[in-house]
């Protein structure tokens, strides 16, 4: 037990929480904090605890801080999940401006940790230099995944360049393990076991109290943990957008997937490609996935088509896009065939060449080949009537819309998507079209 030691300073942490400096050893600085009942990162406790580590940064030498916690169960115990989720500014003005200044300070900094450190504790814990974890007392985990979060990039980031193994750093995220201080020890989590004596003892023996004298210590932080870096001063806006194109991308990659079941089961899809080893106007180019034909280099164009029997559902979950196509009000009569355009992509450097209205030109032309095996079937069968065969898809009207009302589709239904699905800020229209062929 280190003796009572008049402080250096004291600051509140709303409601009824303190940091407290002092400084036990010459250039030594110990920031204790409390914040009943377990730490928890709010705006204050991160607001405090960054202002603490800038009046030792502004007004005592250069040495080493340690931080750790007065309440012997925990460390931290992590973020308020939901308060922190739904305040505005919380990551890119509260959080992230602490962890970027533990991560790059000037001095060396050392993360004494009580007890449990879980979540954004252990978090905390990570943007420190060292870390010396009491071997009596907590777990350190990585527990997103039992309550849902999502880690976010500097969340993700600094664990993937700090930890040693890639397989410790997929049992923390994947299977939310709980270290105790040995198995932390020994998965390169921490650096040592003790409390204040042998934090004290770390301190010495790597001579830490001299290593930020020179000056360049937070600056060669800085470039140590670039990535890690930028993604707490990129803020919450430019994760906001990347991920909004992630999820873009993950929901195009999750209708590919559908469709590529969708033509093992059934032979009424096909997929149209264009390689980039062929002209794009060469028939050659384009095959049909389901008619055993090889690729031949990269894929520069795309687009899949399907005979349309119906879906089950029009609401935007996270196995149902925004894009499912209604089910028609009343049954079609049998000589009517209606064939989905269900996917068409064409490279983004390679836009605006006309390879949209080549794969268009070649999906219709399949459509009709099929469409004439089918309604000779059926007449073969009895069927009465003419044949009416349509083209339909589903696409949002304020980018597609006109493209395709050029190309003799006509509005057929909408509806509104609300905001913040697929990150959309105002929300979008996704309309249905239909076009006779």
């Amino acid at each position: 037990m280190m003796p009572p030691i008049a402080p250096l300073f004291t600051l509140a942490i709303e409601p009824n929480g303190t940091v407290i400096c002092t400084q036990p050893l010459p250039n030594l600085y110990l920031l204790t904090f409390q914040s009943p009942p377990d730490n928890r990162m709010t705006p204050a406790f991160c607001k405090t605890f960054l202002l603490a580590l800038d009046i030792i940064d502004h007004k005592f030498p250069n040495g080493v801080v340690v931080t750790t916690s007065s309440i012997n169960k925990f460390y931290s115990n992590g973020l308020d999940y939901d308060s922190a989720v739904k305040t505005k500014g919380f990551f890119e003005d509260s959080l992230y401006p602490l962890w970027r200044r533990l991560l790059t300070y000037p001095m060396p900094t050392l993360a004494l940790i009580n007890g449990h450190a879980f979540a954004a504790g252990l978090m905390t814990a990570m943007m420190h230099d060292y870390r010396i974890m009491n071997p009596h007392r907590g777990y350190i985990c990585l527990n997103e995944l039992d309550f849902g979060a999502p880690l976010k990039p500097p969340m993700a980031s600094i664990f993937r360049q700090k930890l040693p193994r890639p397989d410790t750093y997929r049992t923390m995220v994947l299977e939310s393990k709980r270290f105790n201080a040995l198995e932390a020890l020994k998965e390169g989590i921490v650096d040592g076991l003790g409390g204040w004596e042998e934090t004290r003892g770390f301190v010495d023996e790597l001579k830490l109290v001299k290593r930020g004298q020179s000056g360049v210590y937070g600056i060669l932080k800085a470039e140590m943990w670039r990535e890690t870096v930028r993604l707490l001063e990129a803020g919450e806006e430019k994760e906001s957008e990347e991920s909004a194109i992630r999820r873009v991308a993950n929901l195009r990659r999750h209708e590919e997937e559908k469709v590529h079941v969708e033509q093992w089961e059934s032979p009424d899809t096909f997929t149209v490609i264009i390689n980039q080893s062929l002209p794009p106007d060469s028939t050659s180019a384009v095959h049909t996935q389901n008619d055993n034909q090889q690729k031949s280099n990269r894929a520069i164009a795309t687009a899949t088509a399907r005979l349309f029997k119906g879906i089950s559902s029009t609401t935007f979950t996270p196995a149902n896009s925004p894009f499912t196509r209604s089910m028609p009000a009343v049954p079609l009569a049998p000589n009517i065939q209606q064939w989905e355009l269900k996917l068409m992509a064409v490279d983004p450097a390679l836009q605006r060449q006309g390879l949209a209205d080549i794969l268009l030109t070649h999906v219709t032309a399949e459509i009709k080949r099929r469409a004439a095996i089918l309604e000779a079937e059926r007449k073969r069968n009895g069927g009465e009537g003419e044949a009416e065969v349509r083209m339909i898809l589903t696409t949002i009207k304020e980018i597609k819309f006109a493209y395709y009302e050029k190309r003799g589709f006509h509005w057929t239904g909408e509806r509104k998507v609300k905001k913040g699905i697929l990150g959309s800020r105002n929300g979008f229209t996704v309309v249905e079209m239909e076009k006779i062929l």
